[in-house]
């Protein structure tokens, strides 16, 4: 029992080590996409709010397809409508 332990400790280190080399890097990865999400979300809420919400939580995976696209669009500009009014 204590070969299986020394070993298991020894694979268990080995493999700690290999892979805290790359930690840093997509730890910060991870960041960036789930900024880049994060910025997309807010801007399908601000498009529609109602369908952003229903979507986020019927259709998760769909939602997020969304985000993803609003990241590469333009601003949102403001839903004012202008109305002339003439008398005749």
């Amino acid at each position: 029992m204590e070969n299986f332990t020394q070993s298991f400790s020894e694979g268990f280190d080995a493999g700690y080590a290999a892979g805290a080399d790359g930690d840093i890097i997509t730890v910060i990865i991870f960041m960036v996409i789930l900024a880049a999400l994060i910025r997309g979300g807010i801007k399908t809420f601000q498009r529609n709010w109602i369908l952003s919400l229903l979507m986020l939580l019927f259709l998760g995976p769909l939602w997020v397809c969304w985000a993803i696209i609003e990241i590469f669009t333009g601003k949102i500009g403001p839903k004012v409508h202008y109305v002339e009014v003439k008398n005749t």
